[in-house]
Parts: structure tokens; sequence; C-alpha cells
């Protein structure tokens, strides 16, 4: 049976929803969207610093946006947060999320389920694609349209998805905002393990459309 969640995770996790909620209600800006509903307003004008807020030494701003982020997920897409997908690495070119293999993201071959990895690889494009919208002019919603995977080893301990297609999503943007013809992306997440070998490869297909 799985250990019970203490109860000092249960407020820390209720007290990010809260914080989440209040920064939503105070903030305006691109509207992200997922299988045709809304998934997140992406706050506008950008934070100050640099987007590298998961890798670099610990300041307020980069400890914010780490709770930002977990709490997007735990109020957005509760399940990412259960199977524990975290963000480990967000610059202007790439993003990298991670998931270890566990009780409550196996599947019935001892290796994680492959929806699981496939969370971590989505949110390592879409984070990437909010991550950019957050500097734009206009107003732009984003829909993921398209999703491709391939499988080459099972994947246990701990996986780690990661994009690199910054700079294709500015150009993306670039055209979006200079002309508002909407356009598609085909975005490659690669999952690797501890040892380094590949486990996943995923392609994420997000439209960008200009709005008003």
């Amino acid at each position: 049976m799985p250990e019970a969640v203490p109860r000092d995770r249960i407020d820390a996790a209720e007290r990010e929803v809260a914080l989440l909620e209040d920064m939503a209600d105070r903030t305006a800006g691109a509207v992200a969207y997922h299988g045709g509903g809304p998934l997140a307003i992406v706050p506008n004008p950008s934070p100050p610093g640099p987007a590298d807020a998961f890798t670099k030494p610990p300041t307020r701003a980069r400890a914010m946006n780490r709770l930002f982020f977990n709490a997007f997920i735990l109020a957005k897409v509760p399940i990412a947060w259960i199977a524990g997908v975290k963000p480990q690495h967000l610059d202007d070119r790439s993003c990298r999320m991670a998931v270890r293999y566990g009780w409550l993201n196996r599947n019935p071959f001892n290796s994680m389920f492959w929806a699981v990895e496939g969370m971590a690889a989505e949110f390592s494009t879409g984070a990437l694609c909010i991550a950019r919208l957050r500097k734009t002019e206009r107003r732009i919603s984003l829909l993921l349209v398209g999703l491709e995977a391939n499988f080459s080893k099972k994947a246990v301990g701990r996986i780690a998805f990661r994009c690199d297609e910054g700079e294709a999503v500015d150009a993306v943007l670039r055209d979006v905002v200079a002309d508002s013809v909407p356009r598609t992306l085909r975005m490659r997440s690669v999952g690797t393990d501890e040892q380094g070998d590949q486990v996943g490869e995923f392609f994420f297909t997000w439209s960008f459309k200009a709005k008003g």
C-alpha cells in the first residue's frame, strides 16, 4: 500500500494553490489552451531576472518561479503533480522536466506508464512555449493539436525529458505577432534515463493564434 501523504506536504500544497490563484487574479497575459480548454493564465510582463529559473543558485525570484510552476501543476494538472513531474531547467532555448519511476506511476511491466512519460515530455515543450509567450506584446492562444511518440527502452529510475526548441518558438511567435496568421510548430522532446540512454521520444504539435 502507498504511504499516506504527510500533513505538512498537504498544507504546503494548499498554500501554493492559494498563491497561484492570487497571482492569477492580479495578472493578465497570454492564455494557453490544452485540448480545447483553458490551461493557464500566463502573467505578463515577464518577471525580473533570466528565464533560467530552476538550475541557478536560489534567489527569491527563482524560488517564486519554482513555487509558481509547482502550484500551477497542482491546480491545473493535478495528475502530473501526483505522478511526480518536476521542473529541472528552463531558459530561453531549452526546458527539462523530470519524473521518477515509482508505485504511483508504474505499469504492469515494472516500468513507468507511458502517459506519465508523455506528461513530462509535454511540459518540456509547453513550458518553453509559455515562457516565450510571456514576452510577446500580443495575446496569443496556445493549443496542443498533435502528438507522436516512440519508445526505445523501459523507463525506470529518474527520467528527464528535454526540449531544445526555444529559438523555433521565438521564430513562430515573431511571425504570428507580425501578421496575425495562425501557425503550428512541431516540437521534439527526448527522454533519457540516469545512465544517459534514450528511453523515449515525443513530438508535440502546438498551434499559435493571435487573439483580438
